[in-house]
């Protein structure tokens, strides 16, 4: 437990959103919110959860005369390859680690500012959550979306239950 200990404590810590997460006023009122981590293809480790949750409360703390929309888009060649299943493969209990600081699906979905998604290359799973959350997708031609989801084995098969 207190690797998973550590490995979460990533996603409270604010000192490398920077390197994960770029956000700038492009326009007066238009921001743009880019996940900046091309190697991993812009996975949601901890580091990025929080980053995200965190720049997205911070836009809509804003004033409305200071922001209109948010524009949200990644670097590289994948728009998000989904949450970093190295953070959770051995922890059953990582549900109590996700909590609302560091939730960026919440954070999308409870936005007072539209959001739009600018999706290139990959959205899987969780990036394909964070995109379905936006107000507004807007998709390159090169744009994959897929929901792994359906791989997972939640229950046995029929012919293996008890009745």
């Amino acid at each position: 437990m207190a690797n998973q200990d550590s490995i979460w404590a990533a996603a409270h810590d604010t000192s490398h959103d920077h390197e994960v997460l770029l956000s700038r006023e492009r326009s007066p009122g238009v921001w743009v919110v880019t996940l900046h981590d091309p190697e991993t293809h812009n996975t949601l480790t901890p580091t990025m959860m929080g980053a995200i949750a965190r720049e997205l409360d911070r836009l809509n703390s804003l004033e409305s005369d200071e922001i209109k929309v948010i524009i949200l888009n990644a670097t590289g060649k994948s728009f998000c390859a989904g949450i970093d299943i190295n953070a959770i493969r051995d922890n059953p209990g990582f549900a109590a680690y996700w909590v609302r600081a560091v939730d960026p699906y919440y954070a999308v979905q409870q936005s007072r500012v539209p959001i739009i998604g600018c999706v290139q290359g990959a959205a899987l799973t969780g990036g394909f959550e964070i995109a379905m959350s936006c107000d507004i997708v807007l998709a390159s031609k090169e744009a994959v979306f897929r929901d792994n989801h359906a791989m997972c084995k939640l229950r046995p098969p029929l012919a293996t239950r008890q009745h």
